[in-house]
């Protein structure tokens, strides 16, 4: 999901700015990141972080801390943290993309790899 949508969100925008090249990089990473943490990710986020947390024979499998959860506080506890999981996203992997797409640059301008 994070790099095809990376890629179609990067062409997309570059045919709208062309002249932007690092911001259609951040909006693109922006764009790739909000998709990547999207349920069902952000639920099986919330699911290992309870697997994580819970004391040592809690639960005995994946299935297990699913049923317990959703039995204990509803599904809404699968989207915990979804607000500040999207508000982090973007910026963050606007960032990331900027950084790749530097580091690719330099790599060719050195002759180190091929676009």
């Amino acid at each position: 999901v994070y790099y095809p949508s990376y890629h179609i969100a990067k062409v997309t925008i570059a045919k709208a700015l062309p002249d932007t090249p690092t911001m259609s990089s951040f909006l693109a990473g922006g764009i790739a990141g909000v998709m990547t943490w999207l349920p069902p990710i952000l639920c099986f986020d919330a699911i290992k972080s309870f697997m994580q947390t819970a004391p040592p024979g809690t639960y005995t499998g994946v299935l297990d801390c699913t049923r317990k959860m959703y039995a204990e506080y509803g599904y809404r506890v699968f989207f915990r943290g979804f607000n500040a999981a999207m508000l982090r996203a973007f910026p963050l992997h606007g960032i990331i993309f900027i950084g790749y797409e530097g580091t690719v640059q330099l790599l060719c301008h050195l002759n180190l790899i091929m676009e």
